[in-house]
């Protein structure tokens, strides 16, 4: 990390490019911030508050958006929606596969920060996008708040172990050598130049950057997770429900957007997998005497699904909510188990067999293993599922909170306030 003298000359920085101007009277006078998102996915009404927009123009910053979907995910179908329609104060532009690539330089180059929200996965026009940006001078902040468990941060190897496991991550990810030695290569080399802030959420963070081009100079943010942010400063005290529950962390199999863009098949038949989660259900019903709710990924599209879950009750929008509420936490590898922890539920882990030795995969299985102190119980198996083995581990869930939702040292403030205060805007 930067020295403090190092970070307050890079904050300056940022304060530098306000664009002044001269009134009638020979005062300067500093104009509004300008502040570009370049973002690669329709941003709806959640992101807007989560991804700090209604904060920055409460503070009386001028917000731009960059939308580059058909640019990197070119298959995403979802819609823009009327959130724009109802924030007309933010200047939106969407940027197809047929625009200027300079546009991007264009609209970066007059702001004094962007956030960059593009994620760097070793595609080429992701590449091209991080090539664009950094033919400005601007400063630019990448968030890494979404860390969890992965197996290099939890253990030691020995040398032909980590040899193979490089190997197989090499030749399985994505099915494409180029793309995979790509997201390895110096940033430099590929024309691309670091971002000048990172913020972080648990201390593991630091370790979760792959996906952004990051160097020494970089600045590093100790802050908190996206869902530790959601749970505790906007979590809602009426929507959890009064009678006894469990609650499933849906994660969307089958249709999640990420799994998607990375070209990750899903090795089992879609309805073997929804009716095994039926019977799990059913069983956990009829054994526990819990029913049941679902707690829908936020992206889902509950159609794509119509009735997978059997007579189970999904609520969308309140995952936090449903687990704080909960007596106990099922699920794969989604980040709101980090909430489960922090909360102190049982946790029960599970998956499909053939999910759980996919090699691209499998490290972050034992990886969520070991943090939470939990073996996976496979879905193929149900009836021997052992549903009792999920008392909490104190320890391990202390330190999965520190490593993956709120580092020790970062302050207890709200997270745009922390990166306000941090780079001086």
């Amino acid at each position: 990390m930067k020295s403090c003298g190092s970070q307050a000359s890079s904050a300056r920085r940022v304060r530098e490019r306000k664009k002044t101007s001269v009134c009638s009277n020979d005062e300067l006078i500093s104009t509004m911030t300008k502040i570009v998102y370049l973002v690669e996915t329709p941003v709806d009404q959640r992101d807007f508050g989560r991804f700090g927009l209604s904060y920055w123009i409460g503070k009386g910053a001028e917000v731009s958006i960059v939308e580059v979907t058909r640019i990197t995910r070119p298959h995403w179908d979802d819609p823009r929606g009327d959130v724009w329609n109802r924030h007309p104060e933010v200047d939106y532009q969407e940027i197809g596969p047929n625009s200027q690539p300079d546009l991007i330089t264009t609209v970066a180059g007059n702001a004094d920060l962007v956030f960059n929200l593009v994620g760097f996965t070793g595609s080429a026009a992701a590449t091209n996008v991080y090539r664009a940006l950094s033919r400005t001078s601007t400063p630019y902040v990448v968030l890494s708040l979404g860390a969890t468990p992965t197996y290099s941060s939890n253990g030691n190897f020995a040398f032909v172990e980590k040899i193979t496991r490089y190997a197989r991550k090499i030749f399985g990810f994505n099915g494409s050598i180029i793309r995979s030695l790509r997201i390895r290569t110096p940033i430099r080399l590929l024309g691309i130049r670091p971002a000048d802030y990172c913020v972080l959420g648990g201390s593991e963070s630091r370790f979760d950057t792959r996906m952004y081009p990051l160097s020494s100079e970089t600045e590093f943010i100790a802050a908190h997770s996206l869902d530790y942010e959601r749970f505790r400063f906007e979590r809602r005290d009426d929507i959890a429900l009064s009678e006894r529950y469990a609650v499933f962390v849906d994660e969307n199999v089958g249709f999640h957007r990420d799994l998607i863009d990375l070209k990750i098949e899903i090795p089992f038949e879609l309805q073997t997998y929804y009716a095994n989660i039926r019977k799990l259900f059913a069983r956990i019903e009829r054994e526990l005497h819990l029913p049941v709710v679902v707690a829908l990924d936020p992206r889902a599209v509950k159609t794509d699904r119509c009735g997978f879950f059997g007579e189970a009750q999904t609520v969308s929008g309140y995952s936090h909510e449903l687990i704080s509420g909960s007596r106990l936490v099922i699920g794969h590898r989604s980040t709101a188990l980090g909430i489960a922890a922090l909360c102190g539920k049982p946790i029960l882990l599970t998956a499909m067999k053939d999910y759980y030795d996919l090699p691209i995969l499998h490290d972050s299985f034992m990886a969520f293993e070991r943090a939470l102190n939990r073996r996976f119980q496979f879905l193929d198996d149900c009836d021997h599922i052992d549903l009792n083995n999920v008392s909490p581990d104190p320890e391990r869930y202390a330190t999965y909170v520190n490593k993956y939702i709120k580092a020790e040292n970062s302050p207890d403030k709200k997270l745009w306030d922390i990166v306000s205060e941090r780079i001086g805007v």
